[in-house]
């Protein structure tokens, strides 16, 4: 659970989707024309203040993309034994 940074009341965990196709909401940036996908959005909310978070979860893609690595948006390769 998240703590809420205004009371610090415990947050309580929902999803941020778009409504139109109830989908959660996707973090892009581009590259070059393309839009690559950083993570899906999730959200927690404060029950005492209404304060909303949205954060995502999964970071992976968002380190490798920071330490300029190529092909960041592809899955990593599974390890060899």
């Amino acid at each position: 659970m998240r703590e809420c940074v205004r009371c610090q009341a415990e947050m309580l965990d929902a999803k941020f989707v778009d409504v139109m196709n109830s989908a959660p909401t996707a973090v892009v940036v581009t590259v070059g024309a393309m839009y690559r996908h950083l993570g899906a959005t999730s959200c927690a909310v404060c029950p005492k203040c209404g304060e909303i978070s949205l954060y995502i979860e999964d970071l992976s893609r968002i380190n490798r993309y920071a330490a300029g690595e190529q092909k960041w948006w592809k899955k990593e390769p599974p390890e060899k034994k």
